[in-house]
């Protein structure tokens, strides 16, 4: 009777803890928590948008969203890794405009994802948007998505040095707008990065940069933008004239391709792929199934750990 009259094998209850665990994806995967996690920390980054050819404008930024607290399914969750947009073939093609490809999207979950939008291509939206080749043509505005807190930032205006031709804007990044052409020649740089982060200084990856646009392509004899913190590319410079691609696995834009004075334009970067980083947090946990001593029972209550 000294189980209470209940009879069967005695489980006594368990106190354990789990350490903080952070799984970064840099590709397309599954994210599986470890027991007893029901929330994490989330870090989603879109690929950025391809630059622009010859003097034209940058690409943005992917889309970078961080959420904390984040509620988790006990299922296994899918991550999808958005690729980088191809920077801007000379000459175009349907399937590669001068103005570049978008970046693609990235993804935490399935019912109801985490998505983040890819960068915009030069003049074109995204997370973050592209810069523009001159002063007649868009610039690409951020935060496709619509999202609060803003994902990502616009893209930058660029300058007219002659008739039909441009020195780019800087595409935005992450942390901050692309920076127009001060003066024709001259391209802008693009947008900073986000420093923001779910990794704790101690922990690998340490906290990073990610998601700087690119800079803008000049012409001619001009000054190229440089490409923002965070994993930019810059924008096009002699003698081989195409712009530097994004930094993989940040979501950053690739720079506008430069415009030698003739044919053919340089081409421009790349967009660098986004990456997914979930973060689950230390904690204790409490069990007790089955069939418990009543002297546990009473240890626990006194204790003031039961039901914790």
């Amino acid at each position: 009777m000294a189980n209470g009259g209940i009879i069967g094998p005695v489980n006594n209850p368990v106190v354990g803890s789990t350490s903080e665990l952070i799984t970064t994806f840099n590709a397309p995967g599954t994210f599986t928590a470890q027991s007893f996690q029901t929330q994490v920390d989330v870090l989603v980054t879109a690929g950025g948008g391809g630059g622009h050819a010859g003097g034209g404008g940058a690409g943005g930024a992917g889309g970078y969203r961080l959420l904390t607290d984040h509620p988790i399914p006990s299922s296994s969750v899918p991550v999808v890794i958005g690729a980088g947009g191809a920077g801007s073939g000379y000459p175009s093609t349907p399937s590669n405009p001068g103005t570049g490809v978008s970046g693609g999207s990235s993804t935490f979950g399935s019912a109801v994802p985490i998505v983040s939008s890819g960068g915009g291509r030069g003049t074109q939206p995204g997370g973050s948007g592209g810069g523009s080749p001159n002063t007649t043509e868009p610039i690409g505005s951020g935060n496709a998505g619509s999202f609060s807190p803003a994902e990502g930032n616009d893209g930058a205006a660029g300058g007219t040095p002659a008739p039909g031709v441009g020195a780019g804007g800087g595409g935005g990044g992450a942390g901050g707008v692309g920076q127009a052409a001060p003066g024709a020649p001259q391209a802008g740089a693009g947008g900073s990065g986000s420093s923001s982060d779910i990794s704790s200084p101690t922990a690998s990856p340490s906290n990073t940069t990610r998601g700087g646009g690119g800079g803008g392509g000049s012409y001619i004899n001009g000054n190229s933008g440089a490409g923002g913190t965070g994993g930019g590319g810059a924008g096009g410079t002699p003698p081989a004239n195409p712009g530097t691609s994004g930094t993989i696995n940040t979501g950053s834009g690739g720079g506008g391709g430069r415009h030698p004075g003739g044919l053919p334009l340089g081409n421009g970067g790349s967009g660098g792929s986004g990456v997914v980083i979930v973060k689950e947090k230390a904690q204790s946990y409490f069990t007790a199934s089955g069939i418990w001593s009543l002297n546990e029972v009473y240890t626990y209550k006194k204790n003031g750990q039961w039901g914790t």
